[in-house]
């Protein structure tokens, strides 16, 4: 077994993956993109998970984000086993105690910046009262409320990660899975964006798990967990 502890004693697991097996099938060709990982995150941590293309990083994130399901093994989430659920409590999961921060940013391209932000409270049904009160502290606190109607077109890739990171908060999740947040921005951007995640880490307690190349985010992380071929290398 491979296994990786944050280094945040008394702090209870938020994550805690053991002995995960997760194979793809490439045509002919059998992937094994993670060989028995096991690692545990503490509450309120930053984790970066770092290590070479192929190296089961994205794997990793997707499988504790419910986005995809492993072969074998365990998955916990905030000490609930998660790993088996069925499609629909998977998704409850990930709306009410998950939020995703994605390379690609995934914003609707026809919805304003505050539509963007309020989807998730939208699709959770959540109630009307304050929804728009919490959303535009959102965006005020990424530094948008001046941009609140502006669609993605109309916005930097900086400006539109920033929507993103507003967009992962607003159902105050635990735990936010970010998967290469800064791999499209350029540096001093890439900079202000894990800025703005560390300042909510502080302020909100909120746990952040990174997939990254980027040396950056591990400096800022508490914890890094170096994948290689599918396994904890470190």
């Amino acid at each position: 077994m491979n296994t990786s502890t944050a280094d945040s004693p008394g702090l209870p697991p938020v994550v805690t993956v053991s002995s995960v097996h997760k194979r793809y099938r490439l045509g002919e060709r059998v992937v094994d993109a993670l060989r028995g990982v096991s690692l545990t995150i503490p509450a309120g941590t930053i984790c970066a998970i770092v290590g070479p293309s192929g190296s089961g990083k994205s794997t990793l994130l997707n499988v504790i984000g419910l986005l995809d399901t492993p072969d074998s093994g365990t998955i916990r989430l905030e000490e609930r086993d998660v790993a088996s659920l069925n499609p629909t409590e998977a998704a409850r999961v990930r709306r009410t105690r998950l939020g995703f921060i994605f390379q690609d940013f995934n914003l609707i391209p026809v919805l304003s910046a505050f539509e963007n932000v309020e989807l998730p409270l939208r699709v959770g049904q959540s109630a009307k009262a304050g929804r728009r009160e919490w959303v535009m502290s959102l965006l005020d606190a990424v530094g948008l409320a001046d941009h609140w109607s502006h669609r993605p077109g109309q916005l930097s890739g900086g400006q539109q990660q920033r929507v993103a990171i507003a967009r992962a908060l607003v159902n105050r999740p635990g735990i936010v899975l970010a998967d290469e947040p800064t791999a499209n921005l350029d540096s001093a951007t890439g900079h202000s964006i894990l800025e703005l995640m560390h300042r909510f880490n502080r302020e909100l307690g909120t746990t952040f798990v990174f997939s990254t190349h980027d040396p950056a985010v591990e400096e800022m992380a508490r914890s890094v967990v170096r994948l290689h071929d599918g396994v904890v290398a470190a």
